[in-house]
């Protein structure tokens, strides 16, 4: 089991056992090479025991494998909106608030200060799933799609089947994409 400690600035894993453990925390040299300071937000499992995790700090997707070592899943480190169809680590987010990562290894992000929901595609490409960064809300009957409404998404969840749910603070509406 993995855990967010927040005020810690770290992420913990919780063994069978019941021993409690550090995974990454703040003095993890990966972490120097982005400005802002690591405050990991949200923590998701992927596909080959890779570990995800949403940093506001940074404005990073980090991704992890069980030996700790990391790159960058999505992100450059610096806080603003760009990159949609590049390389995601070339791209640029604003404060995610979360993370999940599909059964394809598509790593969803609640782009939350760009109003947006992002997706990296498995072939490693960031893209806008929705939103579109505005202020405007159209309520929980939209006509227009979801790519095209302001939204704040702040919580990302994959359900069983592989839809995405986006927990949307600004419509106060839980949105399947």
């Amino acid at each position: 089991l993995l855990l967010v400690d927040l005020a810690n600035r770290q992420i913990r894993g919780l063994t069978k056992d019941g021993s409690l453990h550090t995974f990454v925390d703040a003095d993890h040299p990966l972490f120097t090479t982005v400005a802002g300071t690591f405050a990991p937000v949200s923590v998701a499992p992927g596909p080959a025991g890779l570990v995800h995790v949403a940093d506001r700090g940074t404005n990073v997707v980090w991704q992890f494998d069980a030996d700790g070592q990391g790159r960058r899943a999505a992100g450059d480190g610096t806080r603003g909106f760009s990159g949609d169809g590049a390389p995601s680590a070339l791209g640029q987010l604003a404060d995610p608030r979360s993370v999940a990562v599909g059964d394809d290894g598509a790593i969803w992000i609640a782009d939350t200060g760009n109003g947006r929901v992002r997706v990296v595609a498995p072939n490693g490409r960031l893209w806008t799933a929705a939103g579109d960064g505005s202020a405007a809300h159209f309520g929980a009957a939209m006509q227009a799609s979801a790519l095209h409404v302001g939204l704040k998404p702040i919580d990302i969840a994959i359900g069983p089947h592989g839809q995405v749910f986006v927990l949307d603070e600004q419509g106060s509406q839980l949105l399947r994409l």
